[in-house]
């Protein structure tokens, strides 16, 4: 049995890196990208949830600070269940899509390289079968909410 003594004193980069750290501006350029996005993708669940809220009229009278006996302070005293509801159906909208292209994104090389390779395991077929129907859900539900927006401004009033 052979023993090796190995050296940590001194800090290397691994064989055949094809980057250096980060200068101070590009971490600042990557941070003010990511802030971005994240920006926009929180305006994006917050229009999901106010299309959502104007045709899913389902728990907007019943308060949660009545149901679950929370005091009422900040925003809590005005949310009702259905702004829960829709405030999660409008998360979910935009999360779905950001985790399926995040995982397009990492795995883009694989799959556009070597389809039938990538494909070939059966938890990646698992994986890219319910991305999709998660996304095809998430398609159908924007879809009812424009059908049912439009239906509610052509109904006419019973109020003359």
């Amino acid at each position: 049995m052979s023993v090796s003594k190995e050296e940590f004193s001194t800090w290397e980069p691994p064989t055949g890196a094809a980057r250096l750290p980060l200068s101070p501006s590009e971490k600042l350029g990557l941070l003010a990208k990511g802030g971005a996005a994240l920006v926009a993708e929180g305006f994006n669940a917050i229009l999901h949830t106010a299309s959502y809220s104007l045709v899913n009229p389902v728990g907007s009278d019943v308060f949660l600070v009545d149901e679950l006996g929370l005091p009422p302070w900040g925003f809590i005293q005005d949310m009702t269940v259905g702004t829960l509801l829709n405030f999660s159906l409008g998360i979910a909208a935009v999360a779905t899509q950001v985790v399926l292209f995040s995982v397009l994104l990492t795995n883009h090389e694989q799959i556009f390289g070597d389809p039938k390779g990538y494909f070939r395991s059966g938890l990646t077929k698992l994986v890219t079968v319910l991305l999709g129907v998660l996304y095809a859900f998430v398609i159908v539900t924007e879809f009812m909410a424009l059908y049912l927006r439009v239906v509610a401004a052509s109904t006419p009033s019973p109020i003359v």
